[in-house]
Order: C-alpha cells, then sequence, then structure tokens
C-alpha cells in the first residue's frame, strides 16, 4: 500500500512538472519580450504582468467545431445589407434550426480550444496595452483612475471565449469622436444610444444567445 502511494504521489508530480514545462514553454518568449518593452514604464509593466499573469487558462473555441455555426452571422449581415432591422427575422431562425438539425446543439464543452498562452504574439499584447492605457489616460473624469479596476474591466483583450481578432485599435479609433462627445456631459446618452441603436443597431438575439448587431 505505501509502495502504491509513492508512485501515485510521484506520477501527481511528473504530471504537474510537465504541464508546468508546457505552460512555460508556450508562454516563456512572449513574456519576455512584452515585460522588455515596459521595462521603462513602471505602470504598463504593472499592467503587462496582470495580463500575463493571468492568460495560462485563457482560450478560444476553434476550428470546424465553432466555424459552422458561422453561416448564422453572414445571414444577418446579409440581412443587414438589404435594410432588415428585426431582432428575429424569420430566415434567421431557419437558418439556426437548420444548422441544430445538421450538427446537434452546441456543445462548448466538448469543442476544440486554442489557448492564447501559445497562439498570442508579444506585439499583440503590447498594442493591446497601449490602446487600453489611451482609452483609459484620455477618458473624461468621471471614468475611474483606479488601477485595478482598468486592469480588471479595461485592459483585458477578450470577453470569453471568442476567437481574438486585432479589432481593439480600430474600434477606439472609430469611437475616437463619440468618446470625445462624452466630456458634454448632456450628450452623453444621446449619443451612445445614436451610435450604438440608430447606427450600428445593436440588438440582443435570443435564438443564439448573442450580442450582435444588423
Amino acid at each position: 500500500m505505501k509502495a502504491l502511494m509513492k508512485i501515485s504521489f510521484l506520477l501527481l508530480g511528473v504530471t504537474v512538472i510537465c504541464w508546468g514545462v508546457y505552460f512555460y514553454s508556450g508562454n516563456r518568449i512572449i513574456t519576455r519580450k512584452v515585460l522588455a518593452h515596459y521595462q521603462n514604464d513602471s505602470l504598463k509593466l504593472a499592467a503587462a504582468t496582470f495580463l500575463l499573469d493571468n492568460i495560462g487558462d485563457k482560450f478560444a473555441y476553434c476550428k470546424e467545431d465553432i466555424e459552422r455555426y458561422d453561416t448564422i452571422f453572414a445571414l444577418y449581415d446579409e440581412l443587414n445589407k438589404k435594410g432588415e432591422t428585426s431582432s428575429e427575422p424569420e430566415l434567421t431562425k431557419k437558418c439556426w434550426h437548420t444548422l441544430i438539425q445538421t450538427y446537434g446543439k452546441m456543445k462548448p464543452s466538448l469543442f476544440e480550444r486554442e489557448y492564447d498562452r501559445k497562439t498570442l504574439s508579444a506585439s499583440f499584447l503590447i498594442d493591446n496595452i497601449d490602446v487600453a492605457f489611451e482609452a483609459w489616460q484620455t477618458a473624461p473624469n468621471f471614468i475611474t483612475r483606479d488601477f485595478n479596476l482598468f486592469c480588471r474591466y479595461v485592459l483585458p483583450y477578450r470577453v470569453g471565449n471568442e476567437p481574438i481578432e486585432p479589432e481593439r485599435r480600430k474600434q477606439f479609433e472609430e469611437l475616437r469622436s463619440l468618446r470625445d462627445s462624452m466630456f458634454d456631459e448632456s450628450r452623453i446618452i444621446k449619443d451612445l444610444y445614436h451610435e450604438f441603436v440608430k447606427v450600428r443597431k445593436y440588438q440582443n438575439s435570443k435564438k443564439c444567445g448573442i450580442m450582435r448587431y444588423l
């Protein structure tokens, strides 16, 4: 019995070591580059450290497991071009029904995962950090200057397990005028409503359980 326990603990130790080597091998290069980039900026260095410390379990669902459901997004886009504004167009309901009939209900627990520590580049993380800081430091004064809150709610480069796209800088530039309007408190709600409801037509799709825009 004691010999069996010793073997079990030995195997457990080997497993932990192997996992650590795997994790570190995928993370050490970008870690070194990102931290070196901010060695003369203590605040951005702290933000970079926060991201890197929390990158280990972050991932995106990938390949055919998730891509085969993308048909519905292409359909939403096509309907948008034709002026459709309904939150649940009949065609999308039929499309979603067909996808479920063909591939079954989405089961994320079975989807293949692509871990950020193996796929993200140092340049991506650096650009994300720089844009996050620019957005935070040039925001109106009513936006909190608490660094911990910034790290938790502004700095992160993903929301959930969506595929990573270099959209942050693009969106920041596109919405710069909206950000500037926030310095006038009388315009905040009106301009936000106009941009996201009237212009981008953001709506919640109950069928797909996603936030999307037509």
